[in-house]
C-alpha cells in the first residue's frame, strides 16, 4: 500500500516526481487465515479507490485512498489512508534545515542496544527497533539508518514504516505471549519524528472487544509532544500454535533477504 501512494499520485493525478506524499492517517485490517502459505504461488489483487480529493489550483494537495486486497479471489485485507502531497518548495519551507538529508543524517542519535528479539516477535537483533529504558512498557526508538528494508532510501526523518514496526513490536511486548499475529492498526501521524533527539515509545494494554483478540495503544513522544499514536489489534494465542503455524513466523529482513511484503 505504501508503494501505491506515490504510484496513484503520479499516474492518476499527474503529481510530478519529486513531490512528497505525507501520511496523515492509516487504518488497515486483514483476515489472518488468508496469510497461510499453501506452498504454491498466490494471485494477489489490489483495488484502489480515491475520495475526498483536494486540489490547490491544478495541483493535488491531498486525498483519501481506499484499498481492498484479495488473494486468489478471496478477501485478504482492507486499508484506508489520508495523505497530503507537497511540492518540493513547500516541503523545504516546512522542514527548514531538516529538509537537507545530509544534515539530518549527520545528526542521528546513536542507537541504544536493542530489546531481546523474542520479546518483540523477531529472530534477530538487527530487526529490533526498540531499546529498553528501565521502565515497563516504555522504550526508545532505534534509528538504524543502515537497515535495508526500513531505510531502503535516504530520508530526512523517521519513515512511517519504522513507526508502524515500532508499534507492532511495542504491542507485542505488552501482549506477550498472547500476541500471535497482528490483524489491524488505526494510526495517526501527527508530526515528523526527527533523528537528532530521543523518541519515547509507550504501550499499554486495552480492553479487547473480542475474546479472540488482544488490543494495545502505542504512542510516540518527542520533545514532549505526541508525534504518533496507534491502536494495534492482534489475534490472541501463541505464534507457534497449530492453527497459526506457517504464516506467523517473523520475516527475515537482513542484507540480501526481503520479507514477503514491504511497507
Amino acid at each position: 500500500m505504501r508503494r501505491a501512494v506515490p504510484l496513484v499520485s503520479h499516474l492518476g493525478y499527474d503529481v510530478p516526481f519529486g513531490h512528497r506524499q505525507i501520511w496523515d492517517r492509516l487504518t488497515w485490517a486483514l483476515e489472518p487465515a488468508q496469510l497461510a502459505s499453501a506452498g504454491v504461488p498466490a494471485e494477489l489483487e489490489m483495488r484502489v479507490r480515491c475520495t475526498d480529493v483536494v486540489r490547490r489550483g491544478r495541483r493535488l494537495a491531498a486525498l483519501t485512498m481506499h484499498v481492498e486486497i484479495s488473494r486468489d479471489g478471496r478477501p485478504l485485507g482492507v486499508a484506508t489512508t489520508r495523505f497530503a502531497s507537497q511540492a518540493p518548495a513547500v516541503y523545504d519551507r516546512l522542514r527548514g534545515a531538516y529538509a537537507d538529508v545530509d544534515h539530518a543524517l549527520s545528526r542521528v542519535v546513536a542507537a541504544a542496544p536493542p530489546l531481546a528479539p523474542h520479546r518483540v516477535g523477531r529472530d534477530r537483533a538487527h530487526d529490533v527497533v526498540l531499546a529498553p529504558t528501565g521502565e515497563p512498557n516504555r522504550y526508545l526508538l532505534r534509528f538504524d539508518v543502515g537497515h535495508p528494508v526500513l531505510f531502503d532510501h535516504r530520508v530526512d526523518h523517521a519513515p512511517g514504516m519504522l513507526l508502524l514496526e515500532a508499534a507492532r513490536q511495542a504491542a507485542h511486548t505488552v501482549a506477550h505471549p498472547d500476541f500471535a499475529v497482528i490483524t489491524a492498526m488505526d494510526t495517526a501521524f501527527r508530526r515528523y519524528v526527527e533523528f537528532d533527539a530521543p523518541c519515547l515509545v509507550a504501550a499499554e494494554a486495552l480492553p479487547s472487544q473480542l475474546p479472540t483478540h488482544v488490543s494495545s495503544r502505542v504512542t510516540a513522544v518527542q520533545h514532549g509532544e505526541e508525534v504518533f499514536s496507534t491502536t494495534v489489534t492482534a489475534l490472541r494465542g501463541p505464534a507457534s500454535s497449530a492453527v497459526l503455524r506457517g504464516f506467523c513466523a517473523p520475516p527475515r529482513t537482513g542484507p540480501g533477504v526481503r520479507p514477503p511484503t514491504r511497507g
